[in-house]
């Protein structure tokens, strides 16, 4: 790898990247001591996260609602969770801008959908 290379990989911006699966899986396992956890997961994208996360902790009394617009990620993300409990999951196929809940989460999770935001319309989403 040529030097240049090696710099851009060591950046903090790539480094979260790479981190980011990891560190969800490890928020999921500190907080999901409670009795039906509900997750929100925005733009999810593939679930390799979620897949990982489920197949370890398949007795976890977790719900996962995926929200994603692309149904070719969703297509994708339903083969990684074949052998998963069905039950500890769900996907909602909306666009984040018209998708309004009347549900509660515990927690909610989002790994690089708002890097592509500016100031105003993170705000707007978070809303």
């Amino acid at each position: 790898m040529r030097h240049r290379d090696r710099l851009v990989q060591a950046s903090n911006g790539l480094k979260a990247v790479r981190n980011r699966k990891e560190l969800f899986k490890k928020l999921l396992h500190q907080y999901t001591n409670t009795v039906d956890y509900q997750v929100l997961n925005v733009a999810s994208g593939p679930c390799r996260d979620v897949a990982e996360y489920l197949q370890n902790n398949p007795t976890k009394a977790i719900c996962i609602d995926c929200l994603e617009h692309d149904s070719h990620a969703i297509d994708y993300a339903k083969t990684l969770l074949q052998s998963v409990n069905s039950d500890q999951y769900q996907f909602i196929h909306a666009n984040i801008f018209k998708f309004d809940t009347t549900k509660e989460y515990d927690f909610i999770w989002s790994a690089g959908l708002f890097d592509y935001f500016d100031d105003m319309t993170f705000i707007k989403v978070l809303k």
